[in-house]
């Protein structure tokens, strides 16, 4: 169901559990179109009330997830790949009606070792301003390994990179 939102690839290693208690996914990942990683986690458990389902509520208690890696990523002159991967609806509601998935609640969610790297385009103001030589010598200092921040060279520009990593979590309420 989820493989006909997304505009990526979906892929689930195996699938686990009771239909009406709840679910383990293991080796899942998100991909954009052109198999470029937005998420993978090793594994994803919860459980589950089926009731919360069928009134379009979706409450997942005792959410785990083990290994879990998001990228996000703006590529130069480009969106994130969150929003190419998930297109908003272009229909606008008239109506009160609440639909699937307005109401949701992950209760005594965990995570465990997981990274999260944020990947943004980068350039200055002031680089649009400098020439020539000048103009090298900022991409130089911010390329070089002194830099505190992390710039590298990617198509079409430079992209700042963060990295997160070995991130633990208990988030009781989400």
């Amino acid at each position: 169901r989820l493989g006909g939102t997304v505009h990526g690839i979906v892929r689930v290693g195996a699938i686990e559990g009771n239909l009406l208690e709840g679910i383990t996914l293991r080796d899942v990942s998100i991909t954009d179109s052109a198999g470029r990683p937005f998420v993978s986690a090793a594994e994803l458990h919860a459980e589950y009330a089926l009731a919360d389902f069928l009134r379009k509520r979706i409450r997942l208690d005792e959410v785990r997830i083990v290994r879990p890696v998001v990228l996000l990523d703006q590529q130069p002159g480009d969106d994130w790949n969150f929003k190419r991967i998930f297109p908003g609806d272009t229909i606008t509601s008239t109506g009160t009606t609440s639909g699937f998935g307005d109401w949701v609640t992950f209760t005594g969610a965990t995570v465990v070792d997981g990274r999260i790297m944020v990947r943004t385009e980068w350039s200055p103001d002031a680089l649009d301003s400098l020439t020539g030589a000048a103009r090298d010598s900022m991409i130089a200092e911010a390329l070089s390994a002194e830099n505190r921040s992390r710039v590298e060279r990617v198509d079409g520009g430079f992209q700042t990179v963060m990295d997160f990593r070995d991130l633990d979590g208990v988030f009781p309420r989400i």
